[in-house]
């Protein structure tokens, strides 16, 4: 891994990331160390001051936060208190400009994990836990995968490494305790043969995955919504599908991503991501940049823009015969309250869309030409107005 740049490593002070910390020292990784501090058990601050001691002795960078939680959901500690810390692992990868963030799971973690999605029948990009990852929108190295628990206390021992024991890791109050306890009576060949199904296991995945891969790979950004909805597995076809749109789908939870099938399922669907939308209409989805696109042009030139050209010639539809009291006109993005005088009436750009079945993302990139006076005058596709048809046109707007 990148040692030219800084990793943050998630220390909270037990002997797994205490461990984890101090190899990635001995190795000369430049490191940051972030701790949160959950307030939750009477050593808490004993684990914080064992962190701290240690990168104080080493002059290693140290960054600390108490947890709070404001969504006042005391049921969901476990989840809640994950999506605080990796806000703060976020942050403190952009302040430092880091590769990502280094966290202490090993194999015994991968093997509870593996148990718990099995017996849940939980859906996931990996099987058990993967060594490298995006998770919450932060990139997770985890180099201790190999080694069991029995291995890292006998490093801390051997090294003498000082650690805190979480005493919560003892109570059947939460699911992976219990996991973990009853893979604790495991006998050699138990864990053998559970090792060996969860490679089995991993590998199908892995194949599995790669193919979804290539499926997505072959689609574009505009897409027949039965290539995902008609998948075997449309809910992994739509995370790479929205992934390789630049679509952040690894803070999207499961529940999120199910109700994106359902918008989809129902015909009719919008979602905004950051700057990108999602729209769902006619049977069609697409991803584009949610953008405006507004242009003022203050005399007539014969010329290509970005999105279109003037020319001298064209078809009957994309003529317009513009007068000088026309300009400046704005070339732009049409409007939901947009309309256009005809010979037969004023025509709303809405109905227009309705009665040609244009797909909602479509309208939305639709351009339409506005005079001085703050008319529409042109619409692509449906011509000028009234009032600016001619029987010899000279001047011609062609999208590109």
């Amino acid at each position: 891994m990148d040692k030219k740049k800084q990793w943050i490593v998630a220390v909270s002070g037990g002997p797994d990331s205490m461990v984890l910390l101090d190899t990635l020292r001995t190795k000369k990784y430049k490191l940051v160390v972030a701790h949160v501090n959950y307030k939750k058990r009477l050593t808490s601050d004993r684990d914080e001051e064992i962190v701290a001691e240690y990168c104080e002795t080493y002059g290693i960078p140290f960054e600390t936060i108490n947890y709070s939680d404001d969504s006042n959901d005391n049921n969901n500690f476990q989840h809640n208190a994950r999506v605080f810390r990796y806000a703060f692992f976020k942050m403190l990868v952009s302040k430092y400009n880091a590769n990502g963030v280094v966290v202490g799971h090993h194999l015994d973690d991968d093997v509870e994990t593996y148990v718990m999605q099995k017996s849940r029948n939980m859906k996931s990009a990996f099987v058990g836990l993967a060594q490298n990852a995006v998770v919450l929108g932060v990139y997770v190295w985890r180099p201790l995968l190999s080694w069991r628990k029995n291995d890292i206390l006998a490093y801390a021992s051997q090294n003498s490494i000082k650690y805190g024991i979480d005493e919560s890791n003892f109570e059947d109050t939460y699911t992976r305790n219990r996991v973990r306890k009853n893979l604790q009576q495991s006998d050699a060949i138990q864990w053998s043969s559970l090792i060996e199904e969860l490679n089995y296991e991993r590998s199908l995945n892995n194949d599995k995955q790669e193919k979804l891969k290539e499926t997505v790979m072959a689609l574009g950004s505009t897409i027949d919504t039965a290539q995902i909805l008609e998948h075997q597995y449309p809910e992994d076809v739509l995370r790479y599908w929205l992934n390789a749109q630049g679509v952040d789908v690894h803070a999207m939870s499961k529940k999120h991503v199910g109700a994106i099938l359902q918008g989809i399922e129902k015909g009719t669907y919008e979602a905004t991501f950051d700057n990108l939308e999602l729209s769902v209409s006619y049977g069609y989805m697409n991803v584009s940049p949610n953008e405006e696109y507004k242009i003022q042009i203050d005399k007539l030139e014969f010329k290509a823009y970005d999105k279109f050209k003037i020319s001298k010639s064209g078809e009957r539809v994309e003529a317009v015969c513009l007068k000088d009291d026309d300009f400046p006109i704005t070339v732009r993005y049409a409007l939901p309250e947009d309309e256009i005088m005809m010979k037969y009436g004023t025509k709303k750009l809405n109905r227009f869309f309705i009665d040609r079945k244009i797909p909602r993302f479509q309208r939305k990139k639709w351009l339409v030409i506005e005079n001085s006076a703050k008319h529409i005058v042109f619409v692509v596709g449906l011509g000028c107005d009234v009032h600016h048809y001619a029987n010899n046109n000279n001047i011609f707007v062609i999208e590109l």
